[in-house]
């Protein structure tokens, strides 16, 4: 396995984390293969010292999800925004994961109650995130 740098953690594990964030379930290996080849291109670019800030950050800090709230928020580890942007366009085209994205039935009360839930979820998330900010160093 190819690490993302001698301290951080590696590409297969990071990938892993970030997909479990997202969807609470285990990577398929079609897309972590996929998320690898993207990171790859998409982030060729990237300084030794930005990569190594983001994989530091994602080895210290347990809520990733959170984090990268706040970082999205703050416009601070645009790298670790944009792999979960990436993440989620991978995971939109398999079709194990329609369920996730599409609706199909008409439960009005429910959504209300998940949209009012989320809501609540995503403001806790964010405050808990720019705490994790400060404790991984990028502020």
């Amino acid at each position: 396995m190819k690490k993302t740098k001698k301290r951080g953690i590696t590409k297969q594990d990071e990938a892993q984390r970030i997909y479990q964030a997202l969807f609470k379930t285990s990577i398929p290996s079609d897309v972590r293969e996929r998320y690898n080849k993207g990171v790859r291109i998409l982030f060729s670019g990237l300084s030794q010292r930005e990569e190594q800030a983001l994989a530091d950050s994602l080895r210290k800090v347990s809520d990733i999800e959170a984090l990268e709230m706040a970082a999205r928020r703050r416009y601070k580890m645009h790298p670790l925004v944009s792999r979960f942007q990436l993440m989620v366009h991978l995971a939109e085209s398999i079709p194990a994961n329609q369920d996730i994205f599409i609706n199909f039935t008409d439960r009005r009360i429910r959504s209300y109650f998940s949209l009012l839930l989320g809501g609540a979820r995503t403001l806790y998330k964010w405050v808990k995130g720019f705490f994790l900010l400060r404790r991984a160093g990028n502020v």
